[in-house]
């Protein structure tokens, strides 16, 4: 998406086909945010069983948005004051709704320029960085019992219910992924930065990256039987894909 910012990124979400057949909503939501100095990037997946949970995912993605603008505004400030300040925000903004109803897997990363970058998630799905020497920095989502059960908002109940990840600035070459698990789960462990790689070739055009080159890439997904709402959003320096 062409931007004036030093960052480079595009997002797409597709409805996966047991919604469609159900004649229910994406429940997934992205958003990004990119200035000169940072870049914000929210995912949230709401979760299946409840009655708000596009409700939740979308405020999941505005409260990511603010709270982590507020924390860039305030150097020195713990992650955990990030955290605590998110879930307040998705609180209210889901309100009058009961926070059962909204629940909502929320993934953050906030990349500064020279000042670190911020990866931090709760319930399943990806944050992931993938590094221009072949290495990879990753959380790992926090999926227990039966397969539709994970930690989100409207159920966490500590920020150290979290998985937060301070890693070095984003260098040339270096690539951010987050997805939800209706992405993350169909990948092998082990080609997760050659996907990476794949996707930042694919999206290129003219040293930009398209959403609609990365909506096409989710809508024909290659697993069979696939029914999940499947969103990823994918951000490099301005330059390091051409």
């Amino acid at each position: 998406m062409p931007s004036p910012t030093p960052w480079s990124w595009c997002g797409a979400s597709v409805r996966g086909r047991g919604h469609e057949a159900d004649g229910m909503p994406n429940q997934d939501a992205w958003s990004v945010r990119a200035t000169q100095d940072r870049v914000i990037v929210a995912v949230c997946d709401g979760l299946g069983s409840r009655p708000c949970a596009e409700v939740g995912a979308q405020a999941g993605c505005r409260a990511a948005q603010a709270a982590a603008s507020a924390w860039c505004a305030r150097p020195g400030a713990s992650w955990e004051l990030l955290i605590r300040l998110l879930h307040a925000r998705w609180a209210l903004d889901i309100h009058p709704h009961a926070p059962a109803d909204a629940a909502a897997t929320c993934l953050l990363a906030v990349a500064r320029r020279g000042a670190g970058t911020l990866i931090a998630q709760l319930g399943d799905g990806m944050v992931m960085l993938a590094r221009a020497d072949g290495s990879r920095e990753e959380l790992a989502g926090d999926r227990s019992g039966f397969s539709n059960q994970t930690t989100a908002l409207g159920a966490a109940r500590s920020a150290q219910e979290w998985s937060v990840h301070e890693a070095a600035p984003m260098a040339p070459g270096d690539i951010l992924v987050v997805a939800t698990d209706g992405v993350s789960d169909d990948l092998i462990t082990e080609q997760k930065h050659a996907f990476a790689m794949h996707l930042l070739q694919t999206c290129r055009v003219d040293g930009a990256l398209d959403d609609d080159r990365l909506y096409a890439q989710l809508d024909d997904w290659p697993v069979p039987n696939h029914t999940d709402d499947r969103t990823l959003v994918l951000c490099s320096l301005r330059g390091d894909d051409a």
